[in-house]
Protein backbone atom coordinates (compact mmCIF):
# COMPACT_ATOMS: atom_id res chain seq x y z
CA UNK A 1 0.00 0.00 0.00
CA UNK A 2 0.81 3.51 -0.49
CA UNK A 3 0.86 6.42 1.82
CA UNK A 4 0.12 10.06 1.37
CA UNK A 5 1.13 12.68 3.39
CA UNK A 6 -0.52 16.14 3.02
CA UNK A 7 1.55 18.96 4.68
CA UNK A 8 0.12 22.29 4.62
CA UNK A 9 0.65 25.76 6.77
CA UNK A 10 0.19 24.19 10.24
CA UNK A 11 2.80 22.02 9.79
CA UNK A 12 5.00 25.23 9.70
CA UNK A 13 3.28 26.85 12.16
CA UNK A 14 4.15 24.16 15.00
CA UNK A 15 7.69 24.76 14.44
CA UNK A 16 7.45 28.32 15.27
CA UNK A 17 7.56 29.89 11.14
CA UNK A 18 5.46 32.99 11.38
CA UNK A 19 3.90 32.08 7.74
CA UNK A 20 0.02 32.79 8.66
CA UNK A 21 -1.11 35.42 6.22
CA UNK A 22 -1.92 37.51 9.35
CA UNK A 23 2.16 37.32 10.09
CA UNK A 24 2.61 39.11 6.70
CA UNK A 25 0.09 41.16 6.28
CA UNK A 26 1.36 42.83 9.59
CA UNK A 27 4.77 42.59 8.69
CA UNK A 28 4.15 44.53 5.86
CA UNK A 29 1.98 47.44 7.47
CA UNK A 30 5.04 48.05 10.06
CA UNK A 31 7.29 48.14 7.72
CA UNK A 32 5.37 50.83 6.58
CA UNK A 33 4.31 52.79 9.50
CA UNK A 34 8.08 52.17 10.51
CA UNK A 35 9.77 54.03 7.66
CA UNK A 36 7.03 56.65 7.41
CA UNK A 37 8.50 57.57 11.15
CA UNK A 38 11.96 57.34 10.52
CA UNK A 39 11.52 59.77 6.98
CA UNK A 40 9.54 61.65 8.43
CA UNK A 41 7.07 61.50 5.40
CA UNK A 42 4.88 59.53 3.75
CA UNK A 43 4.93 55.50 3.46
CA UNK A 44 3.85 54.27 0.32
CA UNK A 45 3.94 51.52 -2.70
CA UNK A 46 0.77 50.60 -5.39
CA UNK A 47 -1.06 49.01 -2.56
CA UNK A 48 -1.10 51.54 0.78
CA UNK A 49 -0.53 54.73 1.44
CA UNK A 50 0.86 55.47 5.42
CA UNK A 51 1.52 58.35 7.00
CA UNK A 52 2.67 58.22 11.11
CA UNK A 53 3.03 61.14 12.76
CA UNK A 54 4.56 62.59 15.95
CA UNK A 55 2.41 64.74 18.22
CA UNK A 56 -0.64 65.36 15.80
CA UNK A 57 -4.14 65.28 15.89
CA UNK A 58 -6.33 63.78 13.53
CA UNK A 59 -9.60 65.42 13.44
CA UNK A 60 -13.18 64.63 11.69
CA UNK A 61 -15.48 61.58 12.84
CA UNK A 62 -13.37 58.79 11.64
CA UNK A 63 -10.99 59.78 14.48
CA UNK A 64 -7.81 57.46 14.31
CA UNK A 65 -6.73 57.72 18.02
CA UNK A 66 -3.23 57.41 19.29
CA UNK A 67 -1.00 54.71 19.98
CA UNK A 68 2.12 54.90 21.68
CA UNK A 69 5.47 55.00 20.01
CA UNK A 70 7.22 51.93 21.86
CA UNK A 71 3.56 49.67 20.81
CA UNK A 72 4.07 49.64 16.76
CA UNK A 73 3.53 45.96 16.63
CA UNK A 74 0.14 46.48 18.69
CA UNK A 75 -0.87 48.86 16.46
CA UNK A 76 -2.29 46.87 14.11
CA UNK A 77 -4.76 44.64 16.23
CA UNK A 78 -5.49 48.39 18.02
CA UNK A 79 -9.23 49.96 18.13
CA UNK A 80 -8.46 52.82 17.27
CA UNK A 81 -6.90 51.84 13.72
CA UNK A 82 -9.57 51.75 11.55
CA UNK A 83 -8.85 51.03 7.41
CA UNK A 84 -10.79 52.51 4.64
CA UNK A 85 -11.11 52.23 1.17
CA UNK A 86 -9.44 55.31 -0.67
CA UNK A 87 -10.21 57.98 2.19
CA UNK A 88 -8.05 60.51 3.46
CA UNK A 89 -8.60 62.21 6.84
CA UNK A 90 -7.94 65.86 7.66
CA UNK A 91 -5.27 66.61 9.85
CA UNK A 92 -4.04 70.11 12.43
CA UNK A 93 -1.29 71.17 14.16
CA UNK A 94 -2.05 71.43 17.64
CA UNK A 95 -2.47 69.53 20.71
CA UNK A 96 0.81 68.33 20.16
CA UNK A 97 2.11 65.41 21.85
CA UNK A 98 5.69 63.87 21.30
CA UNK A 99 4.91 61.33 23.14
CA UNK A 100 2.12 60.29 20.73
CA UNK A 101 1.98 58.47 17.13
CA UNK A 102 -0.91 58.88 14.93
CA UNK A 103 -1.19 56.47 11.53
CA UNK A 104 -3.05 58.04 9.05
CA UNK A 105 -3.64 55.21 6.09
CA UNK A 106 -5.08 55.85 2.81
CA UNK A 107 -5.45 52.00 0.84
CA UNK A 108 -4.64 51.71 -2.95
CA UNK A 109 -5.86 48.23 -3.39
CA UNK A 110 -9.81 47.21 -3.02
CA UNK A 111 -8.60 44.17 -2.23
CA UNK A 112 -6.03 45.18 0.47
CA UNK A 113 -9.00 46.66 1.96
CA UNK A 114 -10.75 43.81 2.03
CA UNK A 115 -8.58 41.49 3.88
CA UNK A 116 -7.88 44.35 6.49
CA UNK A 117 -11.06 45.86 7.20
CA UNK A 118 -11.38 46.47 10.75
CA UNK A 119 -8.64 44.26 11.35
CA UNK A 120 -9.72 40.64 10.56
CA UNK A 121 -7.53 38.99 8.69
CA UNK A 122 -8.75 36.67 6.28
CA UNK A 123 -7.57 34.03 3.29
CA UNK A 124 -6.46 35.86 0.74
CA UNK A 125 -7.02 33.64 -2.27
CA UNK A 126 -10.12 32.99 -1.00
CA UNK A 127 -10.82 36.89 -0.85
CA UNK A 128 -9.21 37.44 -4.32
CA UNK A 129 -12.04 34.96 -5.39
CA UNK A 130 -14.46 36.56 -3.75
CA UNK A 131 -13.45 39.46 -5.08
CA UNK A 132 -12.71 38.02 -8.90
CA UNK A 133 -16.66 37.25 -8.66
CA UNK A 134 -18.10 40.62 -7.42
CA UNK A 135 -15.93 42.26 -10.63
CA UNK A 136 -17.51 39.57 -12.77
CA UNK A 137 -21.34 40.97 -11.53
CA UNK A 138 -20.23 44.32 -12.10
CA UNK A 139 -18.72 44.45 -15.22
CA UNK A 140 -21.71 46.00 -17.52
CA UNK A 141 -23.02 48.43 -14.57
CA UNK A 142 -22.37 51.77 -15.25
CA UNK A 143 -20.56 53.89 -13.49
CA UNK A 144 -17.96 51.44 -11.87
CA UNK A 145 -14.96 52.60 -10.76
CA UNK A 146 -11.11 51.48 -11.75
CA UNK A 147 -11.88 49.59 -8.28
CA UNK A 148 -13.85 47.03 -9.66
CA UNK A 149 -12.40 46.33 -12.84
CA UNK A 150 -10.68 42.91 -13.25
CA UNK A 151 -7.08 44.15 -14.81
CA UNK A 152 -6.57 46.23 -11.10
CA UNK A 153 -7.75 43.32 -8.84
CA UNK A 154 -5.04 41.02 -11.07
CA UNK A 155 -2.17 43.42 -10.67
CA UNK A 156 -3.24 43.99 -6.82
CA UNK A 157 -3.03 40.15 -6.65
CA UNK A 158 -0.03 40.11 -8.54
CA UNK A 159 1.60 42.43 -6.47
CA UNK A 160 0.67 41.04 -3.39
CA UNK A 161 1.95 37.95 -4.32
CA UNK A 162 5.50 39.15 -4.74
CA UNK A 163 5.58 41.03 -1.44
CA UNK A 164 4.20 37.38 0.20
CA UNK A 165 7.07 35.83 -0.98
CA UNK A 166 9.82 38.25 -0.52
CA UNK A 167 8.47 38.10 3.63
CA UNK A 168 8.68 34.08 3.55
CA UNK A 169 12.39 34.40 1.66
CA UNK A 170 13.48 36.54 4.86
CA UNK A 171 11.48 33.94 7.54
CA UNK A 172 12.50 30.97 5.65
CA UNK A 173 15.70 29.78 8.05
CA UNK A 174 17.22 26.43 8.37
CA UNK A 175 15.51 24.97 11.09
CA UNK A 176 17.65 22.20 13.37
CA UNK A 177 16.61 19.95 16.18
CA UNK A 178 12.72 20.63 16.26
CA UNK A 179 11.60 16.91 15.19
CA UNK A 180 9.71 14.97 17.74
CA UNK A 181 10.66 11.30 16.37
CA UNK A 182 8.34 9.51 18.51
CA UNK A 183 5.34 11.28 16.86
CA UNK A 184 3.71 13.79 14.67
CA UNK A 185 4.90 13.49 11.33
CA UNK A 186 7.46 10.79 11.85
CA UNK A 187 4.56 8.38 12.52
CA UNK A 188 3.41 8.85 8.89
CA UNK A 189 6.45 5.95 8.07
CA UNK A 190 4.98 3.16 10.76
CA UNK A 191 3.27 0.15 8.88
CA UNK A 192 -0.62 -0.24 8.79
CA UNK A 193 -1.96 -2.25 12.22
CA UNK A 194 -3.92 -5.34 11.11
CA UNK A 195 -7.26 -3.88 12.71
CA UNK A 196 -6.33 -0.84 10.68
CA UNK A 197 -5.93 -2.73 7.71
CA UNK A 198 -9.00 -4.90 7.89
CA UNK A 199 -11.75 -1.62 8.60
CA UNK A 200 -10.54 0.25 6.29
CA UNK A 201 -9.13 -1.42 3.58
CA UNK A 202 -11.03 -4.76 3.69
CA UNK A 203 -7.61 -7.18 3.72
CA UNK A 204 -8.21 -10.34 5.27
CA UNK A 205 -5.81 -12.69 3.07
CA UNK A 206 -3.08 -11.06 3.08
CA UNK A 207 -2.93 -8.45 6.06
CA UNK A 208 0.38 -10.13 7.51
CA UNK A 209 2.27 -9.33 4.44
CA UNK A 210 0.79 -6.08 3.40
CA UNK A 211 3.39 -3.23 4.79
CA UNK A 212 3.68 0.48 3.69
CA UNK A 213 5.30 0.54 0.37
CA UNK A 214 6.03 4.07 -0.79
CA UNK A 215 5.49 7.47 1.27
CA UNK A 216 4.34 10.60 -0.77
CA UNK A 217 4.78 13.94 0.74
CA UNK A 218 2.54 16.83 -0.71
CA UNK A 219 3.85 19.87 0.27
CA UNK A 220 1.20 22.89 -0.17
CA UNK A 221 3.90 25.21 1.54
CA UNK A 222 6.79 26.94 -0.30
CA UNK A 223 9.17 26.71 2.91
CA UNK A 224 12.13 23.91 3.10
CA UNK A 225 10.64 23.23 6.91
CA UNK A 226 9.28 19.84 5.17
CA UNK A 227 12.18 19.20 2.91
CA UNK A 228 14.51 19.12 6.05
CA UNK A 229 12.68 16.60 7.79
CA UNK A 230 12.14 14.31 5.05
CA UNK A 231 15.76 14.10 4.86
CA UNK A 232 15.65 12.71 8.05
CA UNK A 233 12.71 10.48 7.75
CA UNK A 234 14.72 8.87 4.66
CA UNK A 235 18.15 8.46 7.07
CA UNK A 236 16.18 6.82 9.64
CA UNK A 237 14.07 4.38 6.86
CA UNK A 238 15.91 3.58 4.10
CA UNK A 239 13.83 0.67 3.58
CA UNK A 240 10.82 2.98 2.52
CA UNK A 241 10.44 4.74 -0.97
CA UNK A 242 10.09 8.09 -0.21
CA UNK A 243 8.84 10.75 -2.66
CA UNK A 244 8.56 14.45 -2.60
CA UNK A 245 5.82 16.51 -4.00
CA UNK A 246 6.19 20.67 -3.95
CA UNK A 247 2.84 21.16 -5.34
CA UNK A 248 2.58 24.91 -5.52
CA UNK A 249 6.57 25.32 -5.91
CA UNK A 250 8.87 26.64 -3.47
CA UNK A 251 11.51 29.49 -2.72
CA UNK A 252 13.97 28.26 -4.41
CA UNK A 253 12.62 29.01 -7.82
CA UNK A 254 9.92 31.52 -6.79
CA UNK A 255 9.14 32.52 -10.34
CA UNK A 256 7.53 28.93 -10.56
CA UNK A 257 4.92 29.37 -7.61
CA UNK A 258 1.99 29.09 -7.80
CA UNK A 259 -0.47 31.18 -6.24
CA UNK A 260 -4.46 31.87 -6.81
CA UNK A 261 -7.57 29.58 -6.23
CA UNK A 262 -8.20 26.45 -6.71
CA UNK A 263 -11.62 25.51 -7.06
CA UNK A 264 -13.24 25.24 -10.19
CA UNK A 265 -16.33 23.35 -9.05
CA UNK A 266 -17.59 26.61 -7.94
CA UNK A 267 -21.11 27.44 -9.09
CA UNK A 268 -20.07 30.17 -10.61
CA UNK A 269 -17.05 29.08 -11.90
CA UNK A 270 -18.38 28.20 -15.64
CA UNK A 271 -20.11 31.66 -16.16
CA UNK A 272 -16.04 32.74 -15.87
CA UNK A 273 -15.19 30.52 -18.46
CA UNK A 274 -18.04 31.40 -20.24
CA UNK A 275 -16.96 34.87 -20.36
CA UNK A 276 -14.38 34.83 -23.40
CA UNK A 277 -12.40 36.74 -21.24
CA UNK A 278 -8.68 35.16 -19.63
CA UNK A 279 -8.05 37.73 -17.26
CA UNK A 280 -10.75 36.33 -15.03
CA UNK A 281 -9.02 33.32 -15.35
CA UNK A 282 -5.17 34.20 -14.54
CA UNK A 283 -5.06 32.95 -11.03
CA UNK A 284 -6.66 30.05 -11.32
CA UNK A 285 -4.18 27.57 -9.62
CA UNK A 286 -5.24 24.28 -11.93
CA UNK A 287 -3.67 26.14 -15.24
CA UNK A 288 -0.55 26.32 -14.10
CA UNK A 289 0.10 22.51 -12.68
CA UNK A 290 0.82 21.75 -16.21
CA UNK A 291 3.95 24.41 -15.57
CA UNK A 292 5.95 21.71 -13.64
CA UNK A 293 5.78 17.74 -13.24
CA UNK A 294 4.63 17.42 -10.19
CA UNK A 295 0.97 17.09 -10.81
CA UNK A 296 1.09 14.68 -13.39
CA UNK A 297 3.34 12.55 -11.35
CA UNK A 298 1.13 12.93 -8.11
CA UNK A 299 -1.89 11.65 -10.52
CA UNK A 300 -0.34 9.18 -12.02
CA UNK A 301 0.67 8.02 -8.20
CA UNK A 302 -2.60 7.85 -7.35
CA UNK A 303 -3.50 4.79 -9.86
CA UNK A 304 -0.74 2.53 -8.61
CA UNK A 305 -2.46 1.09 -5.64
CA UNK A 306 -4.27 1.66 -2.69
CA UNK A 307 -3.19 4.30 -0.34
CA UNK A 308 -4.56 6.44 2.28
CA UNK A 309 -4.04 9.78 3.33
CA UNK A 310 -2.55 11.35 6.78
CA UNK A 311 -3.10 15.31 6.68
CA UNK A 312 -0.99 17.66 8.81
CA UNK A 313 -1.76 20.82 9.59
CA UNK A 314 -3.59 21.65 6.32
CA UNK A 315 -7.29 23.68 6.46
CA UNK A 316 -8.94 21.50 4.07
CA UNK A 317 -10.12 25.20 2.05
CA UNK A 318 -11.55 25.86 -1.18
CA UNK A 319 -8.69 27.08 -2.37
CA UNK A 320 -7.38 23.63 -2.63
CA UNK A 321 -10.42 21.84 -3.67
CA UNK A 322 -9.09 21.11 -7.12
CA UNK A 323 -6.48 19.07 -6.24
CA UNK A 324 -7.81 17.86 -2.91
CA UNK A 325 -10.96 16.65 -4.27
CA UNK A 326 -9.13 14.85 -6.80
CA UNK A 327 -7.16 12.68 -3.78
CA UNK A 328 -9.94 12.39 -1.71
CA UNK A 329 -12.41 10.82 -3.95
CA UNK A 330 -10.17 8.54 -5.92
CA UNK A 331 -11.20 4.97 -5.66
CA UNK A 332 -7.72 4.21 -4.19
CA UNK A 333 -7.96 6.55 -1.08
CA UNK A 334 -9.27 3.79 1.61
CA UNK A 335 -8.58 5.91 4.75
CA UNK A 336 -8.23 9.86 5.92
CA UNK A 337 -6.45 10.40 8.97
CA UNK A 338 -6.93 13.93 10.03
CA UNK A 339 -3.97 15.04 12.79
CA UNK A 340 -5.26 17.68 14.28
CA UNK A 341 -3.94 20.32 17.54
CA UNK A 342 -4.75 18.06 19.76
CA UNK A 343 -8.61 18.38 20.95
CA UNK A 344 -11.92 16.66 19.37
CA UNK A 345 -13.46 20.08 18.22
CA UNK A 346 -9.97 20.81 16.24
CA UNK A 347 -10.52 16.89 14.14
CA UNK A 348 -14.40 17.92 13.82
CA UNK A 349 -13.94 21.30 12.43
CA UNK A 350 -11.48 19.40 9.84
CA UNK A 351 -14.16 16.88 9.38
CA UNK A 352 -16.43 19.49 8.18
CA UNK A 353 -13.57 21.11 5.46
CA UNK A 354 -13.37 17.76 4.42
CA UNK A 355 -16.77 17.36 3.69
CA UNK A 356 -16.74 20.25 1.00
CA UNK A 357 -14.50 17.95 -1.04
CA UNK A 358 -16.29 15.43 -1.50
CA UNK A 359 -19.95 14.95 -3.55
CA UNK A 360 -20.57 11.27 -2.26
CA UNK A 361 -20.78 11.63 1.72
CA UNK A 362 -21.60 7.83 2.65
CA UNK A 363 -18.23 7.55 0.76
CA UNK A 364 -16.55 10.29 2.61
CA UNK A 365 -18.09 8.82 6.02
CA UNK A 366 -16.18 5.52 5.44
CA UNK A 367 -12.92 6.59 4.62
CA UNK A 368 -12.32 8.85 8.35
CA UNK A 369 -9.67 7.76 10.15
CA UNK A 370 -11.73 7.31 14.06
CA UNK A 371 -10.40 10.36 16.20
CA UNK A 372 -7.54 9.47 18.49
CA UNK A 373 -5.54 11.99 20.90
CA UNK A 374 -2.73 10.79 19.55
CA UNK A 375 -3.38 12.09 16.48
CA UNK A 376 -1.30 15.27 17.33
CA UNK A 377 0.04 17.88 15.07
Amino acid sequence: MNRLVIVGNGFDLAHELETKYEHFLKDYLIKHIKKSLENDDFSFDELIKVRAINGYTISGENTMGYVSKITIENMIESQYIKWTWRHKRNIRNDNIDPNKVYIEIELQSKLLSSLIGESKWTDIEKTYFDELLEAFKKRNDEGVGKSFKIEKLNNDFKLLRTKIIEYLKIIDKPITNYFDYRGGLFKSVKNPETEYLKKYFGKENDIETTKLDNLFFINFNYTRLLRHSIKQIKQRNPDINVKYFPIHGSLNNPENIIFGYGDDSNKHYQDLEDEDNNEYLKNIKSFYYPNESHYIDLINALYEQEYDVFVFGHSLGLSDRVLLKTIFEHKNCKAIKLFHRGSKESQFSKRIALSRHFTDKIKMRSKIVDYSDEDII
